[in-house]
């Protein structure tokens, strides 16, 4: 990617975060403390229920865009688009059940039911866009998607009284999704448009859900750890804990976004196509970039948050916070080391060790609920992050151990499946 429209993209995709970060800080400034929990809980279940509803399919599809030729991209796209059809039958109607289950107040189900569905076709236009090799697209969306909601009503909520309210935070984060809908199936069109119609392929659907549904298990684990630490919190204590609480992580969750923009996005195309291609040496220098970046990434990010800390306190002015201001070195900790073990599992991805990457993520969720159970009782906060960071050093841990080790097996002088 030329240096200007990686630095676009970039700008793009940092913006998104720096937007989130305000939201935040203002939402802890002008909303009661209950209401942020509420936007926590509602928030991690929406970025839960998006994985079922996509079945993670994206992890077969992606590659196929990435390995194979333009000519098969409408066959393709069409084809995802027949299976998300048929998941959005099966999935939408049991999202009436969080509610049901005391999980969501019942003022948050219409909410639920809009946008999970909405967040995923982003999440997915996204991920294509990036795969056809249009990151800057790809930002698009996600600016539009992600960022432009916190622009338009950060104002709001300093200057109108009236709109301090989630319902005005919620209702914007429906129209943005919508125009960021638009926008990318735009930008995804143009670059489908000249392949001919293409066709719904139903055995390539059969392959990619066998194929993702080891990546499905795995995933739902791994995102049961950002979505039941709030519960946890909420189990054993009150909605104002799970508002600070959701406070700081997204604080530190913003690292994670930023390693997607500036590192991630740009580098793990190149290591499934060299993977692919059985170019050793080309693997090995994404490998080894991928980690170098990743690393420089996350101290200049840590660093600048503990210089701001002191300055975000004094902004949101409430007591509750600073009672819990010890929670943004820790999280941004253990969320830094669940980011290092995105390295070698973007390695494994490349490499097709599937299989391996559900098992590691089992067991680290496993590993968390253990903690969970022992710690949270005595300390709801505490718990939850223990819980995270337990499953954090296990994800790091097991997947360098493996990835090495599906390194070490590939076939490398075995020339690359043309038909895959």
């Amino acid at each position: 990617m030329h240096s200007k429209k990686r630095l676009l993209t970039t700008g793009l995709r940092l913006s998104t975060v720096g937007s989130r970060f305000l939201l935040i800080f203002f939402l802890a400034r002008y909303l009661p403390i209950e209401e942020v929990g509420v936007f926590g809980l509602l928030q991690a279940t929406i970025a839960y229920a998006v994985y079922p509803l996509g079945f993670d399919f994206y992890t077969y599809s992606t590659r196929q865009f990435v390995r194979n030729p333009k000519s098969k991209w409408r066959t393709y796209l069409k084809s995802q688009l027949a299976f998300a059809a048929v998941m959005f039958a099966v999935v939408i109607p049991f999202l009436a059940l969080v509610p049901v289950l005391g999980l969501l107040p019942w003022t948050t189900a219409l909410w639920l039911v809009l946008l999970v569905p909405l967040d995923y076709l982003c999440i997915e236009l996204d991920r294509l866009l990036v795969a056809v090799n249009d990151q800057q697209g790809a930002s698009v969306v996600l600016f539009l998607g992600s960022a432009l909601a916190p622009l338009a009503t950060v104002p709001a909520l300093a200057l109108l009284p009236a709109s301090r309210n989630l319902g005005t935070i919620l209702a914007a984060w429906v129209v943005c999704d919508v125009i960021a809908l638009g926008a990318g199936a735009f930008r995804l069109l143009a670059h489908t448009k000249d392949l001919g119609h293409g066709r719904i392929d139903w055995n390539w659907i059969r392959i990619g859900a066998r194929t993702a549904l080891p990546f499905l298990a795995g995933t739902l684990c791994l995102r049961a750890l950002f979505t039941l630490d709030r519960q946890v919190v909420r189990a054993f204590s009150d909605l104002a804990t799970v508002g600070v609480y959701t406070f700081y992580l997204t604080l530190a969750n913003g690292l994670t976004t930023v390693l997607y923009a500036v590192v991630q996005q740009f580098i793990y195309p190149s290591l499934v196509r060299a993977a692919h291609q059985r170019k050793k040496e080309a693997f090995r220098s994404a490998s080894k970039a991928l980690l170098r970046q990743s690393l420089i990434a996350i101290v200049l990010v840590v660093a600048t948050a503990m210089l701001i800390e002191p300055w975000v306190l004094r902004f949101v002015g409430v007591a509750e916070y600073r009672h819990y201001a010890w929670l943004l070195p820790a999280s941004f900790g253990v969320v830094a080391i669940y980011n290092l073990s995105l390295v070698p599992h973007y390695i494994m991805f490349a490499l097709d060790a599937d299989r391996m990457i559900m098992k590691i993520t089992a067991f680290a969720l496993a590993s968390a609920a253990l903690v969970c159970a022992i710690v949270a009782p005595r300390h709801a906060v505490l718990g939850a992050l223990t819980g995270l960071l337990t499953a954090s050093v296990v994800l790091l841990a097991g997947k360098a151990f493996f990835a090495r080790r599906a390194y070490r097996l590939m076939d490398w002088e075995r020339a690359p499946d043309p038909g895959f």
